[in-house]
């Protein structure tokens, strides 16, 4: 009997190590398909990983600087920034983008040359894929500044996948004080937001948990946005403007002392 108990715990070792070794992960780069991946390893510029389980696969790399994020195959998502690096950047930024009190604070939020966070630390890896192309997409426009705490920034911008009711992804613009007591924004089953301090939203688009359309929508939604700001003639952008110039205004309130939601068309 002994035997028997034994021989079937080998049999499970086995098959677990089995199971671990064929898991796969997923990279997910700035451009490009994401790649299946196995055998991930990192140094401090680049992942390396093989396209098939078997060890003599060849051996393929990555910069890191190249990789939106890495969603393991357990689920969880792999952190790729190099620490000492993200160190010296934290010092830098707090030596060059100090801590902005909220109350002086003026005009538009989203002036040209303001500093901005934007969250990427959502706990689920479809919109935070989202997240990290925003990010991305607004460093490289170069039409505000992007700061790594939210005490830095004149305001927030966040995107967000919500799966109540009918699903959408949303970009909105948010005041920090918000933010600060409500970091994640819900809608109800009835797809009736629960907040009533949230901000101001660029745009919409149907979405899903799909980590590739999180993507592309976070794509769509950066692009909407910078016609809207930049091509003031345009009809989309007057119209934006005209409804939400007030409500952009870093000292705005409605009748409740809240900001409106107002969706653009």
């Amino acid at each position: 009997m002994i035997m028997i108990k034994t021989t079937i715990l080998n049999l499970v070792f086995v098959l677990m190590g089995v199971l671990m070794a064929s898991a796969q992960d997923l990279i997910v780069p700035k451009s490009g398909d994401p790649i299946s991946a196995y055998n991930l390893e990192q140094s401090e510029d680049y992942l390396f990983y093989t396209l098939n389980i078997d060890s003599d696969s060849p051996i393929l790399r990555i910069a890191k600087n190249d990789v939106l994020m890495v969603r393991k195959a357990d689920g969880s998502v792999l952190s790729i920034d190099n620490q000492k690096t993200a160190k010296i950047n934290d010092a830098e930024q707090e030596e060059l983008f100090p801590i902005i009190d909220e109350s002086t604070i003026q005009g538009s939020l989203i002036a040209q040359g303001n500093c901005v966070y934007i969250p990427t630390d959502s706990p689920s890896d479809y919109e935070q894929a989202g997240q990290q192309q925003v990010k991305e997409m607004v460093k490289k426009w170069g039409y505000w500044t992007v700061v790594n705490k939210p005490e830095q920034a004149h305001f927030i911008l966040q995107f967000t996948t919500q799966t109540a009711g009918y699903d959408i992804s949303v970009l909105i613009v948010r005041p920090r004080k918000y933010y600060d007591s409500c970091p994640i924004v819900n809608r109800s089953a009835g797809g009736i937001w629960k907040q009533t301090q949230i901000g101001v939203c660029i745009n919409w688009i149907y979405s899903s948990e799909n980590l590739n359309d999180n993507i592309k929508n976070a794509i769509t939604l950066v692009e909407h946005m910078k016609k809207l700001i930049t091509n003031k003639d345009d009809k989309q952008s007057k119209k934006f403007f005209k409804r939400n110039s007030e409500a952009l205004d870093a000292n705005a309130v409605n009748n409740n002392g809240h900001w409106k939601m107002p969706y653009a068309d």
